[in-house]
């Protein structure tokens, strides 16, 4: 109905672009498989009650989530257009709201997480930290992020999809492992070791795919 009844452009849309999109819709669902099937284990493997844990604590830290969301919805544009990012300069703007963000959870997180809850999460404190490196691993991973879906080649991003799904596999090994060793923190920390392999796996990819770019000119 849009391309009948709405006026196009003279320039033709590129095939590419559908297929390109198929392929950021998998990846977009590995990572949604990744950050959300945690809960599925904990109650298999835990309790119940440590799934509340693992919530509390996973919206307590939400800030992070935020600006990620924020940064990401400007860049990923910035990206698709003619700019072109210089990784240091990018990296160090995030590194420094990674430790702004980092510092508020570690000098109030306590308390704070005490007076919202009445002191009942108080023994879930300790997972207050790895959740903050959790944090940080996401912010530090936007580079990539953006660069893949404003810049990357089709090649990169079946790449990219190919090695999201290992890292799926990968994630539901270390998460059962890391609960029956670990219980609850293990759940923590499976995510942990996932974002670490995912960030390597797109600052690599990106690399590649620049260095390809450069050699075609």
């Amino acid at each position: 109905m849009f391309f009948k009844k709405e006026r196009n452009g003279s320039r033709e849309i590129e095939n590419t672009i559908y297929f390109d999109g198929l392929l950021l819709w998998g990846i977009g669902l590995t990572f949604l498989a990744i950050n959300k099937f945690d809960g599925f284990f904990i109650v298999k493997y835990i309790d119940y009650e440590s799934i509340a844990e693992y919530s509390i604590l996973f919206t307590f830290t939400h800030i992070y989530q935020f600006a990620c969301s924020a940064i990401w919805s400007v860049y990923s544009q910035k990206f698709s257009s003619y700019y072109k990012p210089n990784l240091i300069s990018f990296l160090s703007k995030i590194c420094l709201i990674a430790i702004l963000i980092s510092l508020f959870y570690l000098l109030v997180g306590k308390p704070l997480l005490h007076i919202l809850f009445n002191g009942k999460y108080d023994s879930s404190i300790y997972l207050l930290l790895p959740f903050c490196v959790i944090g940080c691993l996401k912010l530090i991973y936007l580079y990539p992020s953006c660069y893949l879906v404003g810049k990357s080649s089709s090649n990169t991003l079946k790449s990219f999809l190919a090695l999201n799904i290992v890292g799926l596999i990968l994630k539901l090994f270390f998460l059962i492992t890391f609960i029956k060793y670990f219980g609850l923190l293990g759940a923590v920390l499976s995510t942990v070791v996932i974002l670490i392999y995912r960030n390597v796996v797109g600052y690599c990819l990106v690399t590649n795919d620049i260095r390809k770019k450069h050699d075609l000119r």
